[in-house]
């Protein structure tokens, strides 16, 4: 969100002539980079002209374009061109699906150990007829195929729905919030997709905890089972005491290992 969406840049007719795309790394070698990176430059285009650099360096020139998205703050228009590109140069079938698709945590190793309540989503989405999948074991590409394919998208909050960059204008999402407040990227992503939004609570919120560490507690509280109910969504019934005690017991444990420091 902070650096791709700089490269708006190069699609736009003001843009100067340019020879390299320079990025900063402690690593100089570009396919040390996370495939996934490697592969967004190659469906832009823009694979020969990277230059990663990891010392100091000098340039006749430097342009340094604005960044498109400030979480609650502002968001450009132009931010859009750049995953345009992306997905446009994704093939994807007339007919390709499925139509309804959950982006889901549960494979992820931060998020097994901080989230209590993962597979229980898993389990109820695929049995409502959703797909259920793991990005992080997908390509870039087989990834935009799954979201522009889908009329329906469901996902837990974090950066999962920021996905949805890559997704057809319109399309329907739903966002599970593991947490009391949104991600501060998601809105603007919301409004320039124009996106049909919903977001359910789905969290047991004990004590206050980091955004981005955690512990959580995800489970079919009230409010997502009378969401379920008002979309025809089956077996979204309330835990039982023993797995309500044992998800709590995870949090307690997680919550003193974050937070809590010992003293001598």
């Amino acid at each position: 969100m902070e650096t791709l969406s700089r490269l708006w840049i190069l699609f736009d007719y003001r843009c100067p002539n340019w020879d390299k795309i320079v990025f900063t790394s402690p690593t100089p070698d570009i396919h040390s980079f996370h495939p996934n990176i490697s592969e967004a430059f190659a469906l832009l285009g823009i694979s020969d002209k990277i230059k990663i650099i990891d010392k100091p360096a000098r340039y006749a020139q430097v342009i340094e374009p604005i960044q498109c998205i400030k979480p609650r703050e502002k968001v450009f228009a132009e931010c859009t061109s750049v995953y345009d590109r992306i997905a446009s140069a994704v093939q994807i079938p007339e007919d390709y699906g499925p139509l309804k698709i959950y982006l889901s945590r549960a494979h992820l190793p931060k998020a097994k150990l901080n989230e209590a309540g993962l597979e229980w989503f898993d389990n109820f989405f695929r049995r409502n007829g959703f797909s259920v999948i793991y990005p992080e074991q997908l390509s870039l590409a087989e990834t935009i195929r799954a979201i522009r394919g889908a009329e329906t998208v469901a996902a837990m909050s974090g950066t999962l729905p920021h996905n949805m960059l890559f997704a057809k204008e319109g399309a329907t999402l739903w966002i599970l919030e593991k947490y009391a407040t949104s991600n501060n990227f998601q809105p603007s992503i919301n409004i320039i997709k124009r996106l049909i939004v919903e977001a359910v609570d789905c969290n047991a919120m004990i004590w206050p905890v980091s955004a981005g560490l955690g512990p959580f507690i995800i489970y079919p509280n009230r409010i997502f089972r009378s969401f379920a109910k008002n979309h025809g969504l089956k077996g979204a019934e309330a835990w039982n005491e023993k797995k309500k005690k044992r998800a709590i017991q995870q949090f307690i444990r997680l919550y003193r290992r974050h937070y809590c420091r010992k003293t001598t």
